[in-house]
């Protein structure tokens, strides 16, 4: 079957179960609000303990242990909306019974996976930054090699960001098959080198290239009617801008939902998932 045909099956999956479809946005809803409140919680937790250490050490200590809480709190929190959402994907292409079985060994999966990848771009991050500001500090540094190395990072970066994605992917709608960690694991890491699960991300450079032209003759109409003096522009620019930026996120949201669901067929199989 040809993959035109396959990725339009998926969307009409998508579309026909639009009651698990709407559970989905649902629990993506409400992670989102979940996650961004988790710094007023930080706060409102470090108001109340860290005045209570007196000494540096214990204050270190302190900090030390609430950052591994916080990141356990935060992975926590994305397994269980993550879990939730595969158990609803799942049942957009066949009859299952949705239920937390299993759960906590895919908590446990991704404490393995997740939590040293975190710790490790955290580590370089922190390495670059200081790279930079040695180049700084000693006199500068060339303009055209500062951009070859930020532009040489930015693709390591990239590359790295969509391998990582893919493999995490693969890993968790494999999960839905196979609970035993370190068969699963490693099962999941020669899958990620397979090419056909990078076809997705054609997929979404044709609909965010699509979108661009959508947007630029939204643009240009814009700028023909709407802002054809300073005075308009000055008046609708604020939500010309609220505009764009929930276009960009709608689309971005888009791309993450359709992606789920192409990772699912992608490790369950083309022909069991979509010929039927």
């Amino acid at each position: 079957m040809k993959k035109e045909n396959v990725l339009r099956k998926i969307n009409g999956i998508m579309f026909r179960n639009w009651k698990n479809l709407l559970l989905i946005i649902t629990f993506d809803v409400l992670f989102v609000l979940l996650i961004s409140n988790l710094r007023f919680i930080q706060i409102s937790i470090d108001n109340i303990f860290f005045p209570l250490f007196v000494n540096k050490t214990a204050k270190l200590m302190y900090s030390i242990t609430y950052v591994i809480f916080e990141l356990f709190l935060v992975i926590f929190t994305y397994s269980f909306f993550k879990f939730i959402v595969m158990g609803f994907i799942q049942k957009s292409f066949k009859k299952s019974e949705f239920n937390l079985k299993g759960f906590f060994y895919f908590f446990k999966l991704n404490l393995i996976i997740i939590m040293p990848l975190i710790i490790l771009f955290v580590l370089v991050l922190n390495l670059i930054i200081k790279y930079f500001n040695n180049l700084l500090s000693v006199g500068g540094i060339d303009p055209f090699k500062f951009v070859f190395i930020v532009l040489a990072i930015g693709i390591l970066f990239f590359v790295l960001f969509i391998y990582f994605y893919t493999f995490i992917n693969i890993l968790h709608f494999s999960f839905l098959k196979e609970q035993k960690i370190k068969r699963l694991i490693k099962s999941s890491l020669l899958r990620s080198w397979k090419l056909n699960f990078y076809g997705v991300y054609w997929e979404n450079s044709k609909i965010v290239f699509m979108f661009a032209i959508f947007m630029l003759i939204i643009h240009f109409f814009a700028k023909s009617f709407v802002f054809n003096n300073f005075s308009l522009y000055v008046k609708n620019f604020g939500t010309y801008r609220a505009f764009i930026y929930w276009m960009i996120s709608l689309v971005a949201y888009f791309l993450l939902l359709l992606n789920r669901f192409i990772f699912y067929v992608n490790v369950f199989g083309y022909s069991k998932m979509i010929e039927k």
